[in-house]
């Protein structure tokens, strides 16, 4: 878990910051909003949720080595006595200053942030790739956890919490880190997680449809996307602007922005073309000819992001650049040959027609498994249905069932499209689909990506999609 050298404060003294009520003292290091990430020392900030209030969790914070508790009113009167606590009207706005204060985050290195539906992990990793090669020492935070120099901190969150972010960050910089690269998704932005930093430079993707069950539509999950730049988040903007969702979002934004895209109106032009087993990507305007190895077409546009933000936030020597591993976990990455197989994160239709168009410019048949997740946006699974049909074969499975349970959701794609071909588990339609697939054929699975969990009805348990791969396919 990253976190910076400990700075100790007694509640007292602490709370003095915040003009909280204090009752009890200890002596306070961190803080946390999650019972499995307390440290020893840390204060447990108990707020209320969708169904129950964290102040139900004290004792567990406490056993876990919490020391303290900062709620609300309504917290206060479900805390067990005894238990040392500040009380604030609404604790989370002081999340982000009370996690500067006890993480001692001052030493500020530029935050370059990257949002929207698709494409956000790929052209994090770039950044950091790029800044990398460009002698940076680079903090990154995403789907995959945050890292610094061959660490890593698996939060659980494409965007952590405020306070996960700070210690990162500060663990970071202790240890010489120049420059953050940070994926910001919707529901950070809305809730907060990302309150109190600013953006040097950020740069949107694309807008598809995915999580219209926290946004209810189109319109509304753009404006949650939008505010990554506004004026006090953001100094500079790179909008990919090839789509209608980046060249609306151009129109209204405030702050300095840049239209980056294959079209000739782009402020910075790009082309992308294969190259044997790699892409080239080229800048006419920038003098950059780069070759990414082991990917094709699909990442360009977020390689080409990627480029474009460096070059706006003005690291030099990008033209020097050549090459570079294309390489991105877990998006279309093979992890097995004759035949081949292909792990992929794609969980909206768009994305999913995306790799499936690609595969089949290399393969004379494309299968896949994909795998719908429960609870979440149901009107995209019809749409996911109708793009899976650009595969030769299709088996649908589960991802995430969580409460909603595999049975109900295989019965409501079936209501979509009757004959669709199902599974209640992934390495069933794995095994399926494994029969009689030939050399020059490959198979893909959409849903897990790199993860390696998957979310039940009583919370997340360890998962190995490669391992199965191995399992049915052989070593």
């Amino acid at each position: 878990m990253f976190r910076p050298k400990k700075t100790s404060f007694s509640l007292a003294e602490f709370a003095a910051s915040f003009g909280g009520k204090v009752t009890g003292d200890a002596k306070v290091s961190g803080i946390s909003l999650n019972t499995a990430r307390i440290q020893k020392g840390d204060l447990f900030m108990a707020l209320p949720g969708k169904v129950h209030h964290g102040a139900n969790f004290a004792d567990q914070a406490i056993k876990a080595g919490a020391v303290a508790i900062v709620t609300d009113r309504e917290g206060e009167q479900l805390l067990p006595d005894g238990l040392p606590r500040i009380i604030l009207p609404n604790p989370k706005r002081h999340l982000f200053e009370m996690s500067k204060k006890l993480y001692g985050y001052g030493a500020e290195i530029p935050i370059i942030g990257v949002t929207g539906t698709n494409g956000k992990t790929s052209t994090v990793h770039y950044l950091e790739k790029l800044a990398g090669a460009l002698g940076e020492n680079v903090f990154s935070s995403g789907s995959s956890g945050m890292r610094f120099d061959g660490e890593s901190d698996k939060v659980g969150l494409t965007t952590p919490e405020i306070n996960d972010l700070v210690a990162g960050l500060s663990y970071a910089i202790e240890r010489g880190a120049t420059i953050a690269m940070m994926e910001v998704s919707a529901q950070a932005l809305v809730r907060g997680r990302v309150d109190g930093l600013h953006f040097s430079v950020s740069g949107f993707t694309n807008l598809s449809h995915d999580h219209l069950d926290d946004f209810g539509d189109m319109d509304s999950y753009l404006a949650a996307k939008a505010r990554l730049f506004d004026i006090d988040v953001s100094s500079r903007a790179v909008i990919f602007s090839d789509t209608r969702s980046g060249q609306r979002l151009m129109k209204v934004l405030e702050i300095p922005s840049i239209s980056l895209g294959t079209n000739e109106d782009a402020q910075i032009r790009y082309i992308s073309e294969l190259d044997g087993s790699s892409t080239r990507v080229q800048f006419p305007g920038l003098g950059i000819n780069l070759r990414a190895d082991n990917t094709g077409l699909l990442m360009a546009q977020n390689l080409a992001l990627a480029i474009g933000m460096i070059h706006t936030y003005g690291l030099s020597g990008l033209a020097t650049i050549k090459s570079l591993d294309g390489f991105v976990p877990g998006r279309l990455e093979k992890v097995h040959s004759n035949p081949d197989v292909y792990l992929d994160y794609a969980h909206t239709p768009e994305a999913i027609a995306l790799a499936l168009r690609e595969l089949k410019t290399k393969y004379k048949s494309v299968s896949a498994v994909i795998g719908f997740s429960g609870e979440r946006d149901h009107s995209k699974r019809k749409p996911m249905i109708e793009f899976a049909g650009l595969a030769d074969r299709v088996i649908a499975t589960t991802q995430h069932p969580r409460s909603e349970g595999p049975e109900q959701i295989l019965a409501d794609i079936k209501r979509h499209k009757p004959d669709m071909e199902t599974a209640d588990e992934p390495i069933e339609a794995l095994r399926s689909l494994a029969d009689g697939l030939a050399n020059e054929e490959c198979l893909v699975w959409f849903g897990p990506g790199n993860l390696e969990y998957r979310e039940f009805a009583e919370g997340k348990k360890p998962y190995y999609p490669r391992k199965i791969i191995a399992e049915v396919f052989g070593d």
